[in-house]
């Protein structure tokens, strides 16, 4: 049986990268571009850090099925973060402000996870910036416009 496992997460606007990192519903909650970028910049300045840790915990999850629902709850609370954001500022439909985190989270992991020793054309602050205007767009003030009726 596995030992308890470290929280590799953190919130009041810290938060580690890739599939821990946990966005505070207060950044999600203001929308904005300064805030939101500012929180993808801190959590980039991790990503070397806890990469190797997320890449170990998901391969040995292949292994130790236990592991496989420590990277879940990760997952899960930074989603978590996210949809409490949305709610607290009222933004989007109630019914895919849950699913608006998944799409968040999935995005900021794939590029926490991938972007060292990719090659997408694109230097490191563009990328930061693409990724910030995309979250925006996402779950920011922005999004807004952009619902369905």
């Amino acid at each position: 049986m596995l030992q308890p496992q470290p929280d590799f997460t953190a919130s009041a606007g810290g938060g580690v990268a890739g599939v821990g990192a946990r966005v505070t519903s207060a950044v999600v909650a203001e929308g904005t571009a300064e805030a939101i970028g500012g929180w993808i910049r801190r959590t980039a300045e991790r990503w070397p850090d806890i990469r190797p840790i997320i890449r170990i915990g998901r391969d040995a999850a292949a292994v130790e099925p236990d592991l496989t629902d420590i990277v879940e709850r990760w997952l899960d609370e930074a989603v978590s973060d996210v949809e409490d954001g949305l709610n607290r500022a009222d933004r989007f439909d109630p019914g895919v402000r849950h699913f608006r985190g998944v799409l968040a989270m999935a995005q900021l992991d794939y590029v926490a996870q991938n972007w060292a020793g990719s090659d997408w054309k694109i230097d490191r602050d563009r990328m930061l910036d693409e990724l910030t205007d995309s979250w925006v767009r996402l779950l920011g003030v922005a999004g807004r416009t952009q619902t369905r009726e």
